[in-house]
């Protein structure tokens, strides 16, 4: 594995629902306007997905990041996301964990994860009924101050929130509709 880019970091998390997001994706590989793009693509069949995903590791493999298969991102040399229940972190792959509290990133450290994608640090702009409480800046300065691995921090973020969370102990950012929201929905 190559090392890690310097911090901070930016992902952008595709999304499938809006017209236009491959080749959006694409882009911002291209024009290397983030440091990860993470391939989150529930809607797919998982032809397409491989495809897609087969499409973005052309561009820059060691930026992109599946959510999900492992025999995929094995056999393409890409990243992997896991889900904050995953109970295990596979070998020889870099592996981005979905975090909800400061046990989930201790137990993704534990695994063996590479950095937690700390999530909802504010209101996410993609899941208007999402229901759950935000996190805010206090624990996410709390959060990372204590984490062994690096923290990302995802839910509502747009440039300046980036700039706050880096300013408060983040890695980096994560997001969707910074990156992909003023695409029109399908």
């Amino acid at each position: 594995m190559l090392p890690l880019p310097a911090t901070p970091w930016r992902i952008a998390i595709t999304d499938p629902t809006r017209r236009g997001w491959l080749e959006r994706a694409r882009e911002l590989l291209r024009d290397d306007a983030v440091e990860f793009l993470q391939l989150r693509a529930h809607e797919l069949q998982p032809d397409v997905f491989a495809a897609a995903a087969t499409d973005l590791a052309q561009i820059a493999a060691q930026r992109l990041i599946l959510n999900g298969p492992e025999p995929l991102a094995r056999r393409l040399g890409v990243h992997i996301h896991l889900r904050a229940t995953s109970a295990r972190c596979p070998s020889g792959l870099r592996v981005f964990q979905a975090c909800h509290t400061s046990d989930d990133v201790r137990r993704a450290a534990a695994r063996g994860a590479h950095a937690a994608l700390l999530a909802p640090v504010f209101a996410p702009r993609s899941k208007p009924n999402d229901g759950r409480p935000t996190l805010g800046l206090r624990q996410l300065r709390a959060i990372c101050a204590a984490s062994p691995i690096p923290v990302l921090a995802l839910g509502g973020i747009d440039a300046v929130r980036h700039d706050e969370c880096v300013a408060n102990g983040a890695a980096g950012t994560a997001g969707m509709h910074r990156y992909f929201g003023d695409l029109p929905q399908r």
